[in-house]
């Protein structure tokens, strides 16, 4: 049956280094970019990272029925001294308007 032979050795894991506010404004210059900031925002569930992308590209369909027609999601956050930097992704299910946004806030 098998064996015998040797292993690769396997080569480490990339250490991946946190992204700071200005990789993530670096980003926003783009659709893909901002794309990449909601399908990996920590703070989001994978239902509300699904509804903010197919907003993005065109599906205006309201996923969240319950709630208000705008919905503010935080898709990254920043300790920066005594404040906190939100990037803040709105969608308007109503009128069909998204916006993104940086927020400072007292920590």
């Amino acid at each position: 049956a098998g064996g015998g032979g040797y292993a690769l050795p396997q080569a480490p894991a990339p250490v991946q280094a946190e992204e700071t506010m200005e990789d993530w404004k670096l980003k926003l210059r783009s659709i893909a970019g901002l794309i990449e900031l909601v399908n990996t925002a920590p703070g989001l569930t994978p239902q509300e990272q699904v509804a903010i992308v197919n907003f993005i590209q065109g599906n205006k369909a309201n996923p969240f029925p319950d709630y208000q027609d705008e919905r503010k999601f935080t898709v990254r956050e920043e300790r920066q001294g005594a404040f906190v930097v939100s990037i803040v992704c709105s969608v308007n299910y109503k009128d069909g308007k998204w916006k993104v946004s940086k927020n400072k806030s007292s920590a």
